[in-house]
């Protein structure tokens, strides 16, 4: 459904495929260079990739889904396809260290950071509870930053706490079950 911009809101994959876009225009560089030399080298995620299935990666987990048998090999699907929407393969350890950064100006500066962590609200002054690329929330008073990702065999849920300096990730090599409420369940004990 096509509407004028500010009208609605509808989450999709085609503006992180866009933003990839303008970052390679930008900088001269392929996506997964300018990750690479100005997120994962910079911060010491050494077990961070732009995903490329033929790239021999160390300890690279296979992805899985259900079928009615039990367990299968998920089905293939080359990275192009999803691109800056979703080609990227990390560790929890790895992921720990890009959310420290982000109390951090190693990244970007704390008020870019502030205005990416505030709902977007429509013309009719409607929140949308999505910020720049962050889903946004509150529980028992808590700040709750979060994001979700899946791809053929894989899941995955993130819960940015950020007044708790909290953050829970949990990484999944199932492709069917989501694992947003396990996140949740932790990120409610970690905050009691």
């Amino acid at each position: 459904m096509v509407s004028a911009p500010g009208k609605r809101w509808a989450y999709n994959n085609s503006g992180y495929i866009l933003l990839g876009a303008i970052v390679e225009k930008i900088t001269g560089q392929t996506y997964g260079e300018f990750i690479q030399q100005n997120i994962f080298e910079p911060l010491g995620m050494e077990h961070s990739y732009y995903d490329n299935p033929s790239q021999i990666i160390p300890q690279r987990v296979a992805g899985y889904d259900k079928s009615t048998n039990g367990f299968v090999n998920a089905a293939y699907i080359s990275m192009t396809q999803p691109y800056a929407a979703g080609a990227l393969a990390s560790t929890i350890d790895d992921l720990a260290l890009w959310d420290t950064a982000l109390y951090t100006e190693k990244l970007l500066k704390l008020e870019t950071l502030k205005q990416a962590h505030i709902s977007y609200q429509l013309l009719d002054g409607s929140p949308t509870a999505y910020g720049f690329g962050w889903m946004i929330s509150e529980y028992a008073g808590h700040r709750v930053i979060e994001h979700s990702g899946g791809i053929h065999g894989f899941r995955s849920h993130t819960i940015r706490l950020p007044d708790d300096h909290a953050f829970v990730a949990v990484l999944s090599n199932n492709g069917g079950k989501s694992p947003q409420s396990l996140v949740f369940k932790i990120s409610a004990l970690v905050i009691g």
